[in-house]
């Protein structure tokens, strides 16, 4: 039995080791590729290699394995850009061999972080970014610089420098650790201050958050307090039922621009005007954090009215993804914080062991320098109007692809694409136990065209309810949206006829059992018979042999002996059921009785 791959690996070495071809030695041999001695060997996969193999070889390997994954154009589960212009990628290429941590020896690597991080603070409306208007007061502690220094800014008659507060991280992951610790110090300085204990710190968030935020106050010993999340309140954080948890102990709490569920924007506004009326009452001071993972880089195209951002008082800091809609390869995000007083001066370090003073706060350090230079080329590549134009082309394939679904007839659409993230949140109208097959099933039928689309339950408290989620990104055409309709189209029709082939196999199989427990009977009959031969004319059992008697098993028989009718097969005609097709069939067990009814 073969149960795993080195059981393979074993065998082709004891087939081949006893067998008569003998063995090419291609070691000093300008063989193909494929035609090398390492393509007859299984290769090192979980001990270290013990000799080295040409390039060109372990490129193949690993290049061939690497194609078993599944393709992201079609991986309809992920935010995650998963293409970039060529120019993007060479850049990407000319600077893995940076170290980001390495500033004092790549000073301008680092001063095209800190562009970044000032072009973030600017769409998010930081008091600090510099203005876009020239009629716009300098915030305070920025400096006046001369016009034409700041680059393409010759609309404005002055522009400002700016003192934006953030920096670069792996991905929203980190950001938010980042984020998180730096509302617990500063709750602790505040609860030192008024010298009260600091042990008992909490964090308010929906439980539709990202397992990032649950993972903070697992590592950072602070407690989660979750909001439900429910149908009522479209499964996304409700700011009552937010401010129901609040006390003196809470650092914070999380509101998210763009629910990973069904995309949906939670109120910022409306959690900022309550937060703001809880310390004008109670002196509690509780600042909101925003997960802008996804919506960070879809609210300013989009929505630029929107307010969510730094434009509200009680936002002190916000977390993005670059590698989502920022349009950046995977491994980049940022953390941006209101004013440089959000940022509790224990969590910043300084280090002169590369060379000059380098102050980081990061969970990391070294790494390439790729993903930042990657991000400032999608900045100064695209541009606001850049931006704005693939976000809308996004929005509107995806309220394409909600329309299509409605006309399929037998989805819930659970989101809305025309105000919130490009994302279509569906399910079988038939919910998880009415069908004949349910969402899991779609998303598994899907995988033999290759699409990933991923089936979920929601957040406790709605677990009821299951999901089908697609993610619509830069790269999906309206063309792709039309190849995974009709592929949507083709698994249900598959699923369904797979369905009524699985109940004409039972009812056959219920047909042959049932034959066989009538013959049983007569040949139980003729035993009996036999046996007592006076009982049996004195019952009527003889007679009865001799023709069909509606109260006996064997009324089962038709008139030609072929045994029972088929059930009627029909149509579901409940408002649950998936639309009529001739090929669905219900198994009406109403029309079956006696020994057939009962094997059934």
């Amino acid at each position: 039995m073969i149960s795993n791959a080195a059981d393979i690996s074993n065998l082709a070495r004891v087939s081949f080791s006893n067998s008569s071809l003998p063995e090419r030695d291609t070691r000093h041999m300008h063989a193909s590729t494929y035609g090398a001695r390492y393509y007859r060997e299984s290769i090192p996969k979980y001990t270290f290699p013990k000799t080295s193999i040409p390039a060109k070889v372990a490129y193949q390997l690993v290049h061939d394995e690497i194609t078993l994954d599944g393709l992201p154009e079609q991986n309809m589960a992920s935010f995650v850009t998963t293409w970039m212009e060529p120019e993007g990628l060479k850049l990407i290429n000319e600077s893995l061999n940076k170290n980001l941590a390495d500033v004092d020896q790549y000073p301008q690597t680092r001063e095209i972080h800190q562009r970044c991080v000032s072009m973030l603070a600017d769409i998010f409306n930081a008091p600090n970014a510099r203005r876009r208007s020239s009629s716009a007061a300098p915030a305070e502690g920025a400096k006046e610089i001369e016009k034409g220094e700041a680059g393409d800014d010759d609309d404005d008659d002055v522009v400002y420098e700016p003192v934006s507060v953030g920096t670069s991280t792996i991905g929203s992951s980190e950001a938010f650790m980042l984020a998180g610790l730096a509302l617990k110090f500063n709750w602790r300085n505040r609860m030192t201050k008024l010298g009260k204990p600091t042990d008992k710190p909490n964090l308010v968030l929906g439980h539709n958050a990202q397992v990032a935020l649950e993972k903070f106050c697992r590592y950072f010993d602070v407690e989660p307090r979750f909001v439900d999340v429910t149908q009522d309140t479209n499964f996304i954080l409700s700011p009552k039922k937010a401010m129901e948890l609040i006390d003196e102990n809470t650092i914070g709490v999380v509101a998210i621009l763009g629910s990973t569920y069904t995309g949906a924007f939670e109120p910022v506004e409306e959690l900022d005007r309550m937060l703001h009326e809880l310390h004008e009452k109670k002196g509690w001071y509780v600042p909101i954090h925003v997960d802008a993972a996804s919506g960070g880089f879809i609210a300013p195209f989009l929505f630029p009215d929107l307010k969510w951002d730094f434009r509200l008082e009680m936002v002190r800091s916000i977390n993005v993804s670059g590698h989502k809609y920022g349009l950046a390869m995977p491994g980049i995000g940022w953390v941006l914080f209101k004013d440089r007083a959000d940022l509790a001066e224990e969590l910043v370090f300084h280090i002169a062991y590369l060379g000059g003073d380098m102050p980081t706060y990061s969970l990391n350090f070294s790494r390439n320098a790729s993903s930042v230079i990657a991000q400032y080329y999608s900045f100064l590549r695209l541009g606001f109007e850049g931006y704005k134009d693939i976000m809308f082309t996004c929005q509107r394939n995806a309220l394409l692809l909600e329309e299509c679904l409605r006309r399929m007839d037998h989805w819930n659409i659970w989101s809305d694409a025309s105000c919130s993230l490009p994302v279509v949140a569906f399910s079988l109208k038939w919910g998880k136990d009415g069908g004949d097959y349910d969402d899991y099933d779609v998303s598994h039928k899907l995988r033999q065209k290759n699409w990933i689309v991923p089936a979920y339950t929601m957040p406790p408290a709605s677990q009821e309810i299951t999901l089908l989620r697609i993610v619509v990104r830069e790269s999906h055409s309206v063309d792709l949206i039309e190849h995974l309709v009709l592929d949507l189209e083709w698994a249900c029709m598959e699923l369904a006829k797979e369905r009524a082939k699985l109940r004409h196999k039972f009812i056959e199989e219920g047909m042959k059992a049932a034959r066989i427990a009538d013959a049983k009977a007569k040949e139980e009959e003729a035993k009996l018979t036999e046996k007592f031969p006076h009982a049996a004319a004195a019952a009527g059992v003889g007679a009865a042999s001799s023709g069909p008697n509606p109260s006996s098993s064997s009324s089962i028989m038709d008139d030609d002996g072929h045994g029972p009718s088929a059930p009627t097969l029909s149509r579901r005609g409940d408002e649950r059921g998936p639309p009529a097709h001739d090929h669905l069939v219900d198994f009406g067990g109403d029309q079956a009785h006696g020994t057939y009814n009962k094997v059934c």
